[in-house]
């Protein structure tokens, strides 16, 4: 098996960091722990939405890269 590019460790740091050390990822991660505590803490829950649509998009975009990587057959789910 071969090695990922490095870009994928770059962009791995960057999301790391993101996640670990920003107030916008803690909010988030506060809101899908538990909205109803989020909102009872004054966190806007409205407001995180977009970035928790962020979220899933950076890990579907992710999951393609990194299945692509690994050879899975793209055309397999829509072979009934």
């Amino acid at each position: 098996m071969s090695q990922p590019p490095p870009q994928c460790g770059v962009s791995r740091r960057g999301f790391g960091y993101f996640f670990k050390k920003t107030r916008t990822a803690s909010l988030c991660a506060r809101v899908a722990d538990d909205q109803q505590a989020a909102m009872s803490m004054g966190i806007n829950v409205s407001r995180s939405s977009p970035h928790m649509g962020h979220a899933g998009l950076v890990s579907a975009i992710g999951g393609v890269i990194w299945g692509n990587f690994l050879g899975v057959d793209t055309h397999l789910a829509w072979s009934a």
